[in-house]
């Protein structure tokens, strides 16, 4: 990939990549935009989707995800990612992100932003969390990898209304965190055929990402894990097999300028 087109991977997402530009880094990009060619689903009910921009370095396994919304209504999401089919209906392989920015948008001064990771259980909604496998009656436990109380994982995290390209008012949350836990975690209720994959991508991805408007969330306090959560509208964008590109390590470093020259027009929440 050349420099230029990497640079217009970014602009088409308003994000500001930081992933590893060492000699050894195998650095994968995929920018989203709505109505490009592509195997994909798509609800605004959470959030009027802009564009998606997302890294996965395989050496130093470090993730960034950032969605940009057009609109200043979406409060959090869940995710997972993989290398290529729908993450849907694949329990036992993958682990799910919850992302909740609800702290950083309601009325009091607060901005704290919560990121927990789970084992995705396969079903087609947000309780991984509350039943870790679906397929015995009843909830078991879900199966925790990160609770909020491990914050080591998260290089980077934001959440903020923001003003895209063509001044459209608009929101964006972002995440960069280092991968290798979920990546190497013992899933508690493993698929009897298919390996644990964690998360992350290479030169094909997919992806089930579920924005919502309302996440109102309860925390342990021990272990950091959700106890309880009431959702808003919710929309999605679920789609498989996506064509990455692969950036050559010395374009990393321009990707990153190119990046912050965009994210000087960020507008801060009042």
């Amino acid at each position: 990939m050349s420099i230029a087109i990497a640079a217009r991977l970014i602009a088409a997402a308003g994000v500001l990549s930081v992933g590893a530009a060492g000699a050894s880094a195998t650095l994968y990009s995929w920018a989203f935009t709505p109505g490009m060619p592509g195997s994909y689903g798509l609800n605004n009910a959470g959030g009027t989707i802009h564009s998606v921009f997302t890294t996965f370095d395989t050496t130093s396994k470090q993730l960034t995800y950032t969605i940009n919304f057009s609109d200043r209504i979406t409060k959090g999401y869940w995710l997972a990612l993989n290398n290529g089919p729908n993450p849907k209906t694949h329990p036992g392989e993958l682990g799910l992100f919850y992302f909740d920015a609800s702290d950083v948008f309601d009325a009091d001064a607060s901005t704290d932003i919560r990121l927990t990771a789970y084992g995705y259980n396969g079903e087609n909604g947000p309780n991984s969390w509350q039943d870790g496998n679906p397929a015995v009656a009843g909830n078991q436990a879900g199966d925790l990898i990160k609770g909020i109380n491990d914050t080591a994982w998260i290089q980077g995290i934001s959440a903020g209304d923001v003003v895209l390209p063509g001044g459209i008012n608009g929101r964006r949350l972002s995440m960069t965190i280092d991968a290798t836990d979920i990546i190497s975690h013992t899933p508690l209720y493993p698929d009897a055929v298919d390996p644990w994959y964690g998360t992350g991508f290479d030169s094909s991805l997919g992806i089930w990402c579920h924005p919502v408007t309302g996440f109102n969330a309860g925390y342990s306090n021990t272990t950091g894990g959700i106890t309880s959560l009431a959702l808003g509208n919710q929309g999605w964008l679920d789609g498989d097999h996506f064509r990455t590109d692969l950036i050559p390590a010395p374009g990393a470093g321009a990707l990153a300028g190119a990046g912050a020259l965009l994210l000087g027009r960020r507008r801060r929440r009042v």
